[in-house]
């Protein structure tokens, strides 16, 4: 999966002297070639809206990743990967950024989600058109919310809190003021009901089906939570969602790193810290 990549990249960016250094190296290598490629960028051809927007975003975030890392498997990686980048950056601003209108789940179709990872790669590469036209379908889709329904999350299957990433996208989007009054009206009280129930991490069953999802669920709320809190000077609600992402890492990582949890490898690259997205 490509977000498995991601998180491999990620961790040998950001951790000196890896332990498995070499293994991942071989992986990557293993598996980036040109042959590779060249076949994923074909099936698109009869395929144009497989993993639509998902894995879309997340392949350019891997892109991202691998732009701000300076070393040259970086550079030969990023190389290999152009062809397939070339095709779904072509595919983003087609048919997903033409989108007449949101999707607001907590799963793959989220669009603030790939929104974000969009907009970071525009910003990273210099597309400047790709980051004028995110930005602008960004505001479309957003902008205008208040008075969010808190009540219905987390739905069943969430691994993505809807409310957290669209405001985790319009911190990326709006001026910091500008944002901050977005966020009152968005989110009016976060240290009273219903909102204060954003900031309490999800309990997981062991038992249930949905475990893995909400262990995950945790984990990208830390992420949207500490980005939201370094978006906000001097806010009222800045300790509070500091608080939250940190009680939320905590609680997500303690069970990510559990022998059946799947999902390990993404959190070993948000455990270091969930505000240090390429940007």
């Amino acid at each position: 999966a490509v977000h498995s990549h991601w998180s491999l990249v990620r961790q040998l960016r950001l951790f000196d002297e890896h332990p498995r250094e070499s293994a991942i190296e071989r992986s990557i290598d293993a598996r980036l070639t040109s042959e590779n490629v060249g076949r994923e960028v074909a099936f698109f051809a009869d395929n144009p809206a497989f993993e639509k927007p998902y894995g879309w975003g997340w392949l350019l975030r891997l892109v991202a990743e691998l732009h701000c890392w300076e070393d040259d498997r970086a550079d030969e990686w990023r190389r290999t990967l152009e062809p397939l980048e070339e095709r779904i950056v072509e595919l983003v601003e087609a048919e997903f950024l033409a989108r007449e209108r949101p999707f607001r789940v907590g799963t793959h179709g989220n669009s603030a989600f790939a929104l974000q990872c969009v907009l970071d790669y525009a910003r990273v590469t210099a597309n400047d058109h790709l980051e004028s036209a995110t930005l602008e379908t960004s505001r479309a889709f957003f902008a205008a919310d208040r008075n969010y329904p808190v009540e219905y999350e987390p739905l069943g299957w969430d691994f993505l809190s809807p409310a957290l990433a669209e405001a985790d996208l319009l911190r990326r989007v709006l001026a910091p003021a500008a944002f901050a009054e977005w966020l009152d009206g968005f989110l009016p009280d976060v240290t009273e009901p219903p909102y204060d129930a954003l900031l309490e991490p999800t309990t997981v069953d062991a038992d249930e089906d949905v475990a893995l999802h909400y262990v995950g669920l945790n984990v990208s709320k830390a992420w949207c939570l500490a980005g939201i809190a370094a978006a906000l000077d001097d806010h009222p609600y800045t300790e509070a969602f500091e608080r939250s992402a940190a009680c939320h890492a905590e609680c997500g990582i303690e069970r990510a790193f559990e022998e059946d949890y799947a999902g390990s490898t993404i959190a070993a690259a948000r455990r270091r810290s969930p505000r240090r997205s390429p940007r």
